[in-house]
């Protein structure tokens, strides 16, 4: 869940979201009591700040673009998102989507998912639907028009927890305004009592706040001329509240300003700053520097890793970060990567030439001396020790043979390496390759810290639960029984095979969750669809609805696919992140121990995801512990 700050602000903030139409202005102008957008008015170019009163309640209504409005490009939706943000730090109080109640179409069925989409996982604990309805109908006779006889509108409202508030777009009837306001305190009271914040919520807020410390310091002089005037006209308590309203004044001014233009507002990307210099470097350096066969299997090698990496890094940074300053920063990482690589590889290609060429210098030194050596014996031959007029002297000639030196004797023994190079480019291949598993390990640390954001609060749902696995009272803990649970029977529980689901299912964005699994012996985590088998044997693979990964006799761990795909680990963790990008379709497996890459799962999803869990078999006392889903928080 999202970190929440303290209710103690005096004004509420609300922020408006519509998705098409003006049934979000009528709401501005309904909260407000004043008519600040006409009835014509439909879309807003920029997202805008309005402060009034509601019950004597001071309020800040921030109005947003329209979702779905079709004349504003997506960079410019989601510029106007974050400035919307920025308008409503720390956080809003209430988030307010309206529709019109006569008017609902498909798309607007998908609003409340694109809203949690947009500005995070537990936003909707936070919302309510308010619904533009002019008609006849009054009392019981329209709430049952809304949760019983349009099946959509029902469906809509449930998503905000059955949340809901209609009003009229004429502003001047306010006897439904002190109605919603005490829906908003209710809701809010559930809520601990606390304004919405996550991640980005903090982002906008700590930028708003740098940039009312600049304007601060910018306006010092201004700031201390007119306190010197306020003296020089007032004492005692006329001066102190002189002095107060000026500075509430003057920081209401820098406030808004800071609202509206702040680093993070302004952050732009250089669109493809960098990735020709990384494409255009690896084929330049690895084409040039190495030649012949040993070069062909240096850049083979090579080749696959560099531009492989580089055209991922590079997808990621422009198509799959949504932040412009982050894609800057990721284009920058990976030219210091590559770069870094490149430069590797050019130094083990220099070494393994100077290796080469001190290897060649060798041997010819030693045939040099062999020759010499060689030369000098044909020499002492030659030189009388077999002359011919000894030979009839036996002594003679057998004392001539024994003064030869023995190495003359068996010249067979003396060998000379043809290939004295032997092995020293595969060597500088696996060695510029461990430097790359090293890197890869680095940025794998790094991208399970990025990821961290995307965490969501994941709780079992024990209606789905195999009759052998017991389900803790907080849903966050399951292990096996060895003995059958007293349960009802129901269809969407696992009857031959012991899995368990979560109550989330996502469809859509990007969502982390940790497991713990300890010391286990064996375990099944993973995703599953929700229309999966559930009744009698079936095979986990991807085709059946199953992205799983698992660990077997406490060493053998399996990705299961079909066939399935083993392998060890160096480290055996205790600690599972399982990362879901459903646009992406992707299924990732993190060792948070080491905070490396253990598996992924690559396929294209359809159906809503669920994540799935086995404690495996006990095995006696082997593997009774159970697995523990952490409690973590998300933001977008």
């Amino acid at each position: 869940m999202p970190k929440r700050a303290g209710f103690g602000d005096v004004e509420l903030r609300i922020l408006v979201i519509g998705s098409s139409g003006p049934s979000q202005f009528l709401l501005t102008n309904f909260i407000l009591g004043r008519e600040e957008f006409s009835e014509e008015v439909y879309s807003i170019a920029s997202s805008q700040k309005n402060v009034g009163e509601i019950v004597g309640r001071q309020v800040a209504v921030v109005n947003g673009p329209n979702l779905y409005d079709k004349g504003m490009s997506k960079s410019k939706m989601r510029k106007e998102l974050k400035r919307s943000m920025c308008l409503s730090t720390p956080g809003p109080h209430a988030i307010l989507i309206t529709f019109d109640l006569e008017k609902i179409s498909p798309n607007d069925m998908k609003t409340p998912k694109l809203v949690k989409d947009k500005f995070g996982e537990n936003v909707l604990n936070y919302t309510m639907i308010l619904l533009l309805y002019d008609g006849h109908l009054r009392g019981r006779a329209l709430d049952d028009k809304v949760m019983r006889t349009d099946w959509h509108l029902r469906e809509l409202v449930e998503q905000c927890n059955c949340r809901y508030h209609v009003f009229s777009k004429n502003w001047r009837n306010r006897s439904g305004s002190r109605e919603l306001l005490h829906k908003i305190e209710r809701m809010l009271q559930t809520m601990g009592g606390h304004h919405y914040v996550n991640r980005s919520y903090k982002r906008a807020e700590e930028s708003v706040r740098n940039e009312e410390r600049k304007l601060r310091k910018k306006r010092q002089s201004e700031t201390e001329r007119t306190c010197r005037e306020l003296e020089e006209q007032f004492q005692g308590d006329e001066l102190c509240w002189q002095m107060d309203a000026f500075n509430a004044r003057l920081g209401a001014e820098i406030r808004a300003e800071a609202e509206l233009q702040n680093r993070w507002l302004r952050t732009s990307l250089a669109v493809g700053l960098g990735l020709g210099f990384v494409a255009g470097a690896a084929m330049g350096m690895i084409v040039g520097s190495v030649e012949g066969p040993a070069g062909m299997v240096v850049g083979g090698a090579v080749g696959g890793v560099v531009g492989g990496a580089s055209g991922a890094a590079a997808q990621l940074a422009i198509e799959h970060v949504d932040d412009r300053s982050t894609c800057l920063r990721e284009v920058q990482e990976s030219q210091r990567v590559f770069s870094s690589l490149l430069g590797t590889l050019e130094k083990s290609h220099k070494l393994v030439v100077a290796a080469v060429e001190q290897k060649q210098k060798e041997a010819e030194k030693r045939v040099e001396r062999l020759v010499k050596d060689l030369d000098k014996e044909i020499l002492e031959l030659e030189n009388g020790h077999t002359n011919p007029e000894h030979l009839d002297d036996k002594e003679r000639l057998k004392k001539s043979f024994s003064d030869i030196p023995r190495a003359m004797r068996d010249w067979s023994k003396v060998t000379l390496e043809t290939d004295p190079c032997v092995g020293l480019t595969g060597q500088a291949v696996v060695d510029f390759m461990d430097t790359v598993t090293m890197e890869a390990k680095r940025l794998s640390k790094a991208e399970l810290k990025r990821l961290q954001k995307y965490s969501v609060d994941v709780n079992l749902n024990p209606r789905t639960a195999h009759t052998y696995l017991y389900i803790s009272e907080d849903r966050k803990e399951v292990r096996h029984a060895n003995k059958r649970q007293e349960v009802p029977e129901n269809p969407k529980r696992f009857d031959r095979v012991a899995n368990v689901m979560s109550k989330e299912a996502f469809s859509y964005g990007r969502h982390l969750w940790e497991v713990e699994v300890g010391d286990k012996t064996d375990w099944d985590l993973g995703v599953a669809k929700q229309s999966v088998n559930r009744k009698g044997k079936f095979t986990i693979c991807p085709a059946n609805g199953f992205w799983m990964l698992s660990l077997k006799n406490g060493t053998q761990f399996t990705a299961n696919t079909f066939p399935p795909t083993f392998f060890s680990l160096s480290h055996k963790p205790k600690r599972v992140s399982i990362y879901l990008d459903y646009e992406e379709g992707r299924v990732s497996f993190y060792c948070l121990d080491t905070g490396t890459h253990i598996y992924t799962f690559k396929d294209a999803f359809t159906d809503k995801l669920h994540p799935i869990f086995s404690p495996g078999r006990p095995h006696g006392e082997k593997n009774t512990a159970p697995l523990i889903i952490s409690s973590s928080c998300c933001s977008i």
